[in-house]
């Protein structure tokens, strides 16, 4: 619970700030002795957006170091400073392996079994609601096509996998099967450079961190994800599951 609050009080504090400085931003860009019929011509129009979007990602559910996500998004601009977008991620991966290791799996009338083949299969479906902000909206300079992202995320994930088993001393086998699947909440934060390629479609080159907090629900095997893979991030982070970066298509209407 108090890495909820956390979470929620970060959130709460950066959505103020980001706000704030929006309203200041955009309060200069008004000059108060231009005419008014100048000032009409440059207001702001606001503008949709879908997109989607390819990316490497280093998750703590996958069994390699780095898998492709897949993504798409829908987004409307609030203000030349804001803009609010909800983004759906999908991640899929499996991985086989053969192993000569002796481990006490199982212990049957003193005979030792062997595990000799694994599989892995795992998958993540998460969802993201992202405020970008432009800081360098005014400038003219590149400056201007960076963006910074902040919002919350939850995701479902789940894994699979199977153990194959051989009794050393009678050659019988064991083939056993755990799964999970487990809903959690957090936030993340996300940075993206924007390249217009003509009025109507963008590419953005992004790169994102999320943070989940422990599973909310659980069906299956109650063991944290991180604990069934061979890579993922518990080893270097303790709190961010996921990085990734990739490369979006937008197209404006």
């Amino acid at each position: 619970m108090n890495t909820y609050l956390r979470m929620m009080h970060v959130f709460v504090a950066c959505f103020v700030w980001i706000t704030c400085t929006e309203s200041t931003l955009f309060a200069q860009t008004l000059s108060p002795t231009q005419p008014e019929d100048n000032t009409q011509e440059q207001r702001f129009s606001p503008k949709a957006h879908i997109g989607w979007g390819l990316s490497y990602t280093l998750s703590d559910v996958s069994p390699y170091p780095l898998t492709l996500s897949v993504s798409t998004f829908g987004a409307h601009t609030i203000s030349p400073f804001l803009e609010l977008a909800f983004t759906v991620h999908f991640n899929q991966s499996s991985a086989s392996e053969e192993s000569k290791r002796y481990v006490p799996v199982f212990q049957t009338s003193s005979a030792t079994f062997a595990v000799i083949s694994t599989e892995r299969i795992a998958y993540s479906v998460s969802g993201d609601i992202t405020l970008f902000f432009s800081p360098f909206v005014t400038s003219d300079t590149d400056w201007q096509k960076i963006r910074i992202g902040i919002g919350p995320s939850a995701r479902v994930v789940g894994m699979m996998l199977s153990t194959n088993n051989v009794n050393l001393f009678n050659g019988e086998r064991i083939y056993a099967v755990l799964n999970t699947r487990q809903h959690s909440i957090g936030a993340h934060l996300v940075v993206e450079y924007l390249l217009p390629l003509s009025s109507n479609v963008d590419i953005a080159l992004r790169g994102q961190a999320v943070a989940f907090a422990p599973s909310l629900y659980t069906i299956g095997d109650k063991t944290p994800i991180a604990s069934w893979s061979p890579y993922g991030l518990r080893n270097v982070f303790n709190t961010v599951q996921t990085v990734s970066l990739g490369a979006f298509l937008r197209i404006n209407f």
